[in-house]
């Protein structure tokens, strides 16, 4: 993987571009099964992970498996809670008590961005609450839709595949709805604004 365009510049803060794959849309009673996180820090190649996360299906939204097409791509194996995989090195299993630390350890002091961030922040915040673990990634959070609407001056805002459109990003329509495709294609909207604006 090769440096972002941001990274030739100096960088303080500490990013990630994130995605979750959910049961469903309430964070009160769904929860992430896969979950993608694109760590970006100064002078460093961003870094990608995908976790997924063996949910509890008694309360899901058949509609939400469907878009993230969960029967086709879940691949959490028998005897272990969940897998990551990281930079196409190979797949881990795990128990649930090291996805959770690994995450953590991801995302602690970082901006989170993504298309619309508060639904993955509140989704990745119930599921710490349910294990006793902090927060600690920041509160401000960035949002690649609304970023778009300020550089091109459009009141309403996008959704994200729009939000490439006018962008000029490329993406592969098989790769939406999956968390790492999503939260790579909100990596490359934010940068095609950084860069200057349309293309």
């Amino acid at each position: 993987m090769t440096p972002s365009p941001e990274t030739a510049g100096p960088i303080v803060e500490k990013r990630c571009f994130i995605d979750v794959e959910s049961t469903g849309l309430d964070p009160r009673v769904h929860r992430p099964w896969e979950i993608a996180i694109i760590l970006r820090e100064a002078g460093m190649p961003d870094e990608e992970h995908v976790f997924q996360l063996r949910p509890d299906l008694s309360a899901a939204d058949p509609e939400s498996l469907k878009i993230g097409r969960f029967e086709e791509r879940f691949a959490v194996p028998d005897g272990v809670d969940a897998t990551w995989a990281t930079n196409g090195d190979g797949t881990w299993r795990l128990q649930r008590h090291e996805a959770l630390w690994e995450i953590q350890s991801l995302l602690a002091d970082a901006y989170l961005i993504a298309a619309v961030p508060s639904f993955d922040d509140s989704m990745l915040k119930a599921l710490m609450r349910d294990h006793d673990r902090r927060i600690r990634w920041r509160y401000r959070l960035i949002c690649v839709e609304t970023l778009v609407c300020g550089a091109l001056a459009r009141p309403v805002p996008y959704g994200l595949k729009d939000a490439a459109d006018a962008m000029g990003v490329k993406y592969d329509v098989d790769e939406l709805h999956t968390a790492l495709g999503d939260a790579r294609l909100a990596k490359a909207v934010y940068d095609a604004v950084m860069a200057g604006g349309a293309r």
